[in-house]
């Protein structure tokens, strides 16, 4: 009987062992994955981004080129930019954007000064174009990294879950 009760309790042990080690090393694995679906999503957003900037720059500096050379185009953007700028400038949207791309400004600094002949020197609807262009390439490069930070959380919440699930299993 003393025999039988000590082969339990050897059996009893080494399945608690057994499952401590199991446990730790799914734990392992799982904040492994983890690492590796954040290390993706951030990778994809960094494309993303660099796709979503380099076509928005080009665009930008494209169509900024083009209204610059032709009379006709600076005539009609400088009569059908007047409403649109008012309106947008008194916007809730349009003071949010005003306010983001006065700090993307300041990081932008050297580069502005680099360009700033350039810019100098072309004419005001040209410019319009040029400062609308930055926005909205601003923005979209905005809404990449939310999409991006995003992903990342839903990630997060899912391997916690999964770790909660494990330390519940082998307990």
């Amino acid at each position: 009987m003393l025999n039988t009760s000590l082969a339990t309790m050897g059996a009893e042990s080494a399945i608690k062992t057994n499952n401590a080690i199991t446990g730790k090393i799914v734990e392992t694995n799982n904040k492994r994955n983890e690492s590796i679906s954040r290390y993706k999503n951030t990778c994809k957003g960094m494309q993303k981004d660099t796709f979503v900037t380099s076509v928005g720059a080009g665009a930008t500096i494209a169509t900024t080129a083009a209204v610059a050379n032709s009379k006709k185009a600076q005539k009609v953007l400088s009569q059908s930019f007047k409403p649109i700028k008012k309106a947008f400038c008194d916007s809730k949207f349009g003071k949010e954007v005003i306010n983001t791309c006065k700090g993307l400004a300041d990081e932008a600094k050297p580069l502005i000064e680099s360009g700033a002949k350039w810019v100098k020197n072309l004419p005001k609807p040209a410019k319009a174009i040029l400062g609308i262009g930055t926005a909205v390439t601003a923005i979209a490069s905005g809404i990449v990294h939310a999409q991006t930070r995003k992903k990342d959380e839903q990630i997060i919440r899912e391997y916690t879950k999964k770790e909660a699930m494990i330390q519940q299993q082998f307990k």
